[in-house]
C-alpha cells in the first residue's frame, strides 16, 4: 500500500529546533546513562540520607528503574557507582565536620557510619590519611594574640628613656 504525503506549504513554521541540553540528554540516555531528572533525584534522595542507611531500592523506585538498571545507568552518568557516590559525599561531609573540632565518634554517625571504627577505615582507604592526621594537617594556625603595643611604638624613634 502506498501512502502519499503532502509536500510541506512554504509558509508552514519550521519545527521546533532542539535545545543543545536536550540533546545531550536524549544522548546519554541512549548510551544507557540516566535521564536529567533522575540523576538529580537520585542524587538528592542520596545527599539527604548522608546520615543514615537509604536502601537503593528506594532510589530506583524513584527514578522508575530497577536496581540493576540504576547502578548501570549513574555508573555510566556519572562514573561511579551509587555507592562510591555516596561515599565520597559523606566523606566530604566528614571533612568539614572534622575542620569543626567534632569527635570522630558523632562525625562517623552523623556522615552514616556504623561506628567509629567503620568511619576511620573508610577515611584512611580512600584518603590515604586517617582522619585525626588529617584534622591535624588541616589545622589553621592559632592566631597570635593582639600585639599589646602598637609596632610604631616599639621603633627607636619613639623609645623611652630612662
Amino acid at each position: 500500500m502506498l501512502h502519499i504525503v503532502a509536500a510541506p506549504e512554504d509558509d508552514a513554521p519550521p519545527p521546533p529546533a532542539h535545545s543543545e541540553g536536550m540533546e545531550q540528554q536524549v544522548e546519554r540516555v541512549c548510551q544507557g546513562g540516566l535521564a536529567t531528572w533522575q540523576l538529580r533525584l537520585s542524587q538528592r534522595r542520596m545527599a539527604e540520607s548522608l546520615d543514615a542507611p537509604i536502601p537503593l531500592k528506594d532510589v530506583a523506585e524513584a527514578c522508575q528503574l530497577s536496581v540493576s538498571q540504576l547502578v548501570r545507568a549513574f555508573r555510566t552518568s556519572v562514573g561511579l557507582t551509587p555507592h562510591q557516590w555516596l561515599i565520597n559525599h559523606r566523606l566530604d561531609r566528614a571533612k568539614v565536620l572534622l575542620d569543626g573540632g567534632h569527635p570522630l565518634v558523632d562525625i562517623a554517625a552523623a556522615c552514616g557510619f556504623s561506628d567509629q571504627s567503620h568511619f576511620t577505615r573508610t577515611f584512611t582507604r580512600r584518603l590515604g590519611i586517617a582522619p585525626g592526621a588529617w584534622r591535624r594537617s588541616t589545622r589553621k594556625p592559632a592566631r597570635s594574640l593582639p600585639a599589646l603595643v602598637a609596632p610604631w611604638a616599639m621603633s627607636s624613634d619613639y623609645a623611652v628613656s630612662a
